[in-house]
């Protein structure tokens, strides 16, 4: 049902849908940094996060501009429902939510947000989200006459992008199939057990560091749990394609400056931005190479970790500094 939206551009020439494509994308962009700027870090340092925006994670901005994919549409409905959630407007952060998730479905997993809002019917919000997007998927079924279980195959199993790995697709799932390929491993059982274990224990993790954080003296802990969420969410997901790294431009940038104890922010913010295609290396061996082209992901578990350093740091103390840039 989803596919109905793209019907609008059979209307044109080529030539046009792509120019009317690319114009959208384009607008789309100017919004979300609009979105991310005003609404997700506060005042100073603008010029160094945009020029961040550009070159974060492989620019990972700009390599969805180039393939064409929907992923900066997908981030503007995410972060414009992350706002109304801030904003105590659980409804319609449901609502965009669901939207972003009729295509990808992994989207989903932000409703999960909703139990830490404090709204008391947020419970309600979730069971009734989860039915709605249920029915969603029923009408495929129903107005396409699709195979069911050929839908099914291809909306769970195959969002791990069997054929694709590496730098275009560096997610732990891809670098399981990669390293058990190494080892002349490839059996599908002994995949999908270690990325259950790997997803199993960042999930545990981050629930237990985020409960047991008592948060005091923060204002903005459900601005913490959103930014939170999304790392988390981009170590979890079973495809997390090179321009799916969008989602981890704002909390990287974010827990770079609120590490000060570490240091400057600036040496993070460069190696996040370091661009590490591996056809511009020369050739290493396999595992080095199998390393380098994990670089992405390899920066999500950095991010991940001051996240998790920070949450310790407010176990311990209160009061701490505002979360944002």
């Amino acid at each position: 049902v989803a596919l109905v939206f793209y019907r609008f551009f059979t209307l044109f020439s080529y030539t046009t849908a792509f120019s009317v494509f690319l114009a959208c994308k384009l607008g789309a962009v100017a919004a979300l940094l609009w979105l991310w700027r005003t609404r997700f870090l506060d005042e100073g340092r603008s010029g160094l996060f945009f020029l961040f925006c550009l070159f974060a994670f492989n620019g990972a901005l700009f390599i969805d501009l180039y393939n064409g994919n929907i992923a900066v549409f997908e981030q503007l409905l995410l972060w414009t429902a992350f706002g109304f959630l801030l904003n105590g407007r659980s409804a319609l952060f449901c609502v965009f939510v669901l939207i972003a998730a009729s295509c990808k479905i992994t989207p989903l997993f932000f409703l999960a947000l909703l139990l830490f809002a404090g709204d008391p019917k947020g419970k309600i919000y979730l069971a009734v989200s989860l039915g709605l997007f249920a029915g969603f998927h029923l009408s495929t079924f129903l107005a396409m006459r699709v195979e069911p279980a050929g839908f099914l195959q291809n909306a769970f199993f195959a969002m791990g992008s069997a054929g694709e790995g590496g730098v275009i697709n560096p997610s732990i799932l891809s670098l399981v199939r990669e390293l058990l390929r190494m080892f002349s491993c490839g059996y599908p059982f002994a995949q999908a057990l270690l990325f259950a274990a790997a997803v199993s224990a960042v999930l545990w993790i981050s629930c237990r560091a985020f409960a047991r954080c008592a948060f005091a003296g923060r204002d903005d802990r459900l601005r913490f749990a959103v930014l939170f969420a999304c790392v988390v969410y981009a170590l979890v997901v079973p495809r997390m394609k090179d321009y799916s790294y969008v989602i981890l431009i704002v909390p990287a940038f974010v827990i770079f400056w609120r590490c000060d104890g570490i240091g400057s922010a600036v040496p993070l913010i460069a190696m996040s931005s370091f661009c590490t295609r591996p056809d511009t290396l020369p050739l290493l061996n396999a595992g080095f190479m199998v390393a380098w082209k994990y670089y992405p992901l390899a920066l999500a578990f950095v991010v991940w970790g001051l996240y998790l350093r920070c949450l310790r740091q407010d176990k311990r103390a209160a009061g701490r500094p505002h979360i944002g840039a």
